[in-house]
């Protein structure tokens, strides 16, 4: 089980990065040439970084967030460990 949730964040992890250096990759194209693009591709092109930048940014958040309630959660646990330890010692 947690080979494949390892090899589904690898999978999604290499989508969102090729994403991103695609839309670079064009962003970049388009300033080097100053090519004129319809503004239909503008509003597209800049909606879908919005969306790929604020998922990005929601995950990284997430994820940090959800560590950090774990982290808490495992040294509250370990500190009851301990203690009913030491209460079944004596």
């Amino acid at each position: 089980m947690e080979r494949d949730r390892r090899v589904g964040n690898l999978k999604l992890g290499l989508a969102l990065g090729l994403l991103f250096i695609v839309l670079f990759a064009f962003a970049t194209f388009w300033i080097i040439l100053q090519v004129d693009v319809p503004p239909i591709i503008k509003t597209v092109v800049s909606w879908v970084t919005y969306i790929v930048a604020g998922s990005i940014g929601i995950y990284l958040i997430g994820s940090s967030i959800i560590m950090l309630i774990t982290a808490i959660v495992k040294t509250i646990i370990l500190k009851i460990k301990r203690l009913t330890k030491k209460d079944e010692s004596y």
